[in-house]
């Protein structure tokens, strides 16, 4: 028989040592490396040697170094990292296998949590176009990128043009005429839009949108901007990826 090891945390005396060992790090944030730190103790009266490697290939799980020699009486400390790329449930082996000894094999889970959609442009929840002149047309580019694994399914909002389309609404129905934006006076209309409002992401991969503005009063603006994301299409399991503010300046020409 080959050496046999110990395993525990890594500030874990000697004595509370184990033959087994399960890592988890229950609910982390998608996209950022988590850290486990374990202890391999040799209690043996001669070197072990051994490899450590993670079961599955693709795994979302990896482990440094991937082989050691530990003298006897000697401890040292492995590294266990995980990044998520999805917001489910993650879980692997990590194999310790000893030369001319066992193979131990030590559970590894976690649970994905957050956002995989990014968007650099969008700083702090707002998009701030500073000073723009009254009556002339202006833009930002906004890039959303899908760092998840699968494809997403994104539905902008811009809640002040929700909120102008039902009340004009009820203004419109209680004319008997048909709503339509050019019953809404000019220094009402929402200033932003985004274009596309819709836009299927694949995995890995992303997408340019547009946020215009074009105001008919002055003064500081700002309107809400939601995005709604989706696996699939499944409006069921929606959620919300953005939330910022579009923020504007609106000055008189001199």
């Amino acid at each position: 028989l080959g050496p046999e090891l110990l395993l525990g945390p890594e500030q874990a005396p000697v004595q509370a040592l184990t033959a087994k060992l399960a890592l988890a790090w229950g609910n982390a944030s998608v996209l950022v490396q988590h850290q486990r730190k374990m202890q391999i103790y040799n209690p043996c009266l001669i070197p072990a040697d051994f490899k450590l490697f993670i079961e599955g290939s693709d795994s979302a799980f990896s482990v440094e170094p991937r082989e050691a020699h530990l003298e006897p009486g000697c401890s040292m400390t492995a590294t266990v990292t995980v990044c998520m790329d999805d917001t489910r449930a993650f879980t692997d082996n990590l194999h310790l296998l000893v030369s001319e000894g066992a193979d131990i094999s030590i559970p590894l889970d976690a649970t994905g949590t957050g956002n995989t959609l990014v968007a650099a442009d969008i700083e702090h929840d707002q998009l701030d176009f500073k000073h723009q002149f009254l009556g002339r047309a202006f833009q930002r580019r906004i890039l959303v990128s899908n760092l998840g694994c699968k494809t997403q399914s994104l539905v902008w909002i811009n809640t002040e043009m929700d909120r102008v389309r039902l009340q004009y609404a009820k203004i419109a129905r209680s004319a008997g005429k048909k709503f339509s934006m050019d019953l809404v006076p000019l220094e009402v209309q929402p200033v932003f839009s985004i274009t596309p409002e819709k836009a299927s992401l694949p995995a890995k991969e992303s997408v340019a949108f547009l946020i215009n503005g074009f105001s008919h009063r002055v003064g500081d603006i700002s309107e809400q901007f939601v995005c709604m994301a989706s696996v699939g299409g499944n409006s069921k399991q929606e959620r919300t990826a953005f939330n910022f503010a579009a923020k504007v300046l609106v000055v008189t020409p001199l």
